[in-house]
């Protein structure tokens, strides 16, 4: 190769390098001592965003829920007071079957107590000759012994006649009602206005006195049961060392609530009665609540067996507080936002908790903001923005 070539080719892959090194040397240096200039901002504070609610203090009517099952306030057995065949049912006397008061439901045969009762009218007609022979026989005997025509023992003799006679027209009138009563019970009547619960008789049947036919309830007044905590009775207004039924002044009304398919109604009762002892199982006590069957249009009635929801109408409490029940903290304690915008813990009274509402009895003021957001650090004099809560 001639030497020129050889020359060139060696500063190309020697000094070339070099060269280039420089220059990227030289730019970095450049870089360095006239860096690019940077705008500076202000920092901006960044609080938290709370939703808060007022607190308004006024007068406040606390309820007392519980649940239970609709009984019938009246229950009977039905059994015949004579004995005999049965010669007529009423189709009402079946299971669910509807009756009014004194409607016709079975009938014996009275065959026997007809001809008891025609001989018990012959017994006492009977009776009442002999009365009257006997009295006649009295007087005229003591007419006698006035005017000395009869002694002593004639006088007694027809004395003891008369007191005979006498209770034997006693007895027979007595037999007499009491066969025309038995004749009249061979028609068993309803006691009241009510539902079949239980048949167990069938026609040409033979019954014997005290047997058992039906089961029957009243329908104009159905019963609740209710189990009441013996911690919530603060809340009603029963007068102090009330037990059993309550003055009918001091009642308390309570709201019944009940599904029949897919809808909900309601009915209105009293607070009667209480059971007047805690259950040992349960520590519960029983309150009983009478509701009045009332026929409504486009309303159905009450049912036996239904299982329904009560609210029971308890004491009114001045200056309360309501606040959704997320605005109580751990300890009885809300957080509190002052017209300076931070939080302050504040220890507060609660009366109850009911669903998903807080009653405040005392430590707010009125106007006061009470956060009821989430925090997951809350710190004494924080500072937070506030924003109304919605749908409170």
């Amino acid at each position: 190769m001639p030497e020129p070539t050889k020359r060139s080719s060696l500063f190309f892959k020697t000094l070339l390098p070099l060269v280039a090194l420089a220059v990227g040397v030289m730019a970095y240096q450049y870089q360095i001592s006239n860096p690019p200039l940077i705008e500076k901002k202000p920092l901006e504070a960044h609080y938290p965003t709370v939703e808060v609610v007022i607190a308004e203090p006024k007068d406040t009517e606390v309820e007392v829920y519980s649940q239970g099952t609709v009984r019938p306030r009246s229950e009977t057995v039905l059994k015949p007071e004579v004995s005999g065949r049965v010669v007529w049912i009423s189709p009402q006397l079946v299971n669910g079957g509807l009756f009014a008061e004194g409607e016709k439901l079975l009938e014996i045969d009275d065959t026997d107590y007809r001809t008891a009762l025609a001989s018990s009218k012959t017994a006492h007609v009977r009776a009442e000759v002999e009365f009257d022979h006997a009295n006649r026989e009295l007087k005229r005997i003591e007419s006698l012994h006035r005017r000395n025509l009869a002694s002593e023992t004639q006088l007694d003799q027809a004395r003891r006649s008369f007191r005979l006679a006498e209770a034997t027209l006693n007895e027979s009138r007595i037999q007499q009602q009491q066969a025309q009563t038995n004749l009249e019970r061979t028609v068993i009547k309803a006691p009241f206005a009510g539902r079949v619960r239980k048949e167990s008789v069938d026609f040409g049947q033979y019954l014997t006195q005290g047997e058992n036919i039906a089961t029957l309830y009243a329908t104009d007044f159905y019963e609740v049961h209710l189990p009441i905590g013996i911690e919530q009775f603060v809340y009603l207004d029963i007068p102090p060392g009330t037990q059993g039924v309550l003055p009918p002044d001091s009642t308390l009304p309570v709201t019944i609530a009940g599904n029949i398919g897919t809808r909900e109604f309601y009915w209105s009762g009293e607070l009667q009665r209480t059971e007047g002892e805690i259950d040992a199982a349960t520590r519960l006590v029983y309150g009983v609540v009478t509701v009045e069957n009332k026929v409504l249009p486009n309303h159905p009635p009450l049912l036996v067996g239904m299982f329904v929801k009560a609210a029971i109408q308890g004491k009114v409490f001045p200056d309360v507080v309501t606040l959704p029940r997320n605005a109580l903290r751990d300890n009885n304690q809300v957080l509190v936002v002052d017209e300076n915008n931070r939080l302050h813990f504040r220890q507060v009274i609660v009366l109850r908790v009911q669903g998903d509402e807080v009653l405040i009895q005392s430590g707010l003021k009125p106007g006061e903001a009470v956060c009821i957001s989430p925090l997951t650090v809350a710190v004494e004099g924080m500072r937070v923005n506030i924003s109304p809560a919605k749908g409170v």
